[in-house]
């Protein structure tokens, strides 16, 4: 009994000094770069490829038209694979993501009201997205030429620019049941509540003729 004690302490001692021995290689990710993409916001990019947005108020966007840019992490954005929008971001400038090749993840705080237009367009490699449940406003073609299969509009949207995801993945649009301003029809196309206002036929190569509803 003695002998079979003094092993298992034996072993329990190596295991123990092992422990102090190696080290551990888990660490927290390194920032890389760092900016303003807001009046009170901030980002930054670690050498994981996560771009984190945090802060208060809406974001700047990218197109040519605006004063004020978020091009400080958009010299990044073939690094970037996972942006995370945090809680007190109000809304995502036009562009703001356009072209972030191998993005594969976003993830966005409840808060956020509203989407320019272009914000993910040309993200290649965004194949999925849930939008938060405040989103009241989504610009054109957001997610034009992502591979979205489809993109559910949450209750609160209240206004639409017009297409927003155009490429040959799509299979069209699902809204929350509680929305008072947009429905889909049997094929996922997308209508005002009423189905007065056709605001996106997706190509369904499948499809050999369609009837607009009356």
């Amino acid at each position: 009994m003695e002998k079979k004690f003094s092993k298992i302490l034996s072993v329990v001692l190596s295991v123990l000094m092992l422990i102090t021995v190696i080290p551990f290689s888990a660490s927290a990710a390194t920032v890389v770069a760092s900016g303003e993409c807001g009046e009170n916001l901030t980002w930054i990019l670690d050498d994981e490829g996560t771009l984190t947005i945090s802060g208060t108020g809406n974001m700047w966007g990218v197109e040519p038209e605006d004063e004020e840019s978020t091009d400080g992490y958009e010299q990044y954005k073939q690094q970037i694979k996972k942006v995370i929008i945090t809680n007190g971001v109000t809304g995502i400038g036009e562009g703001a993501f356009n072209n972030f090749r191998i993005l594969e993840s976003v993830s966005i705080a409840e808060g956020v009201t509203f989407i320019g237009a272009n914000a993910f367009d040309e993200c290649i490699n965004l194949r999925s997205i849930m939008l938060p449940e405040s989103l009241e406003t989504i610009g054109a073609r957001v997610f034009q030429q992502t591979p979205l299969t489809t993109l559910h509009i949450p209750a609160n949207v209240k206004s639409i620019g017009g297409p927003l995801v155009l490429y040959t993945y799509f299979k069209g649009y699902t809204v929350d049941a509680a929305n008072l301003n947009y429905s889909v029809d049997e094929y996922g196309n997308l209508f005002n509540k009423s189905k007065t206002r056709l605001i996106h036929h997706y190509l369904d190569v499948e499809l050999k003729e369609y009837t607009i509803p009356d």
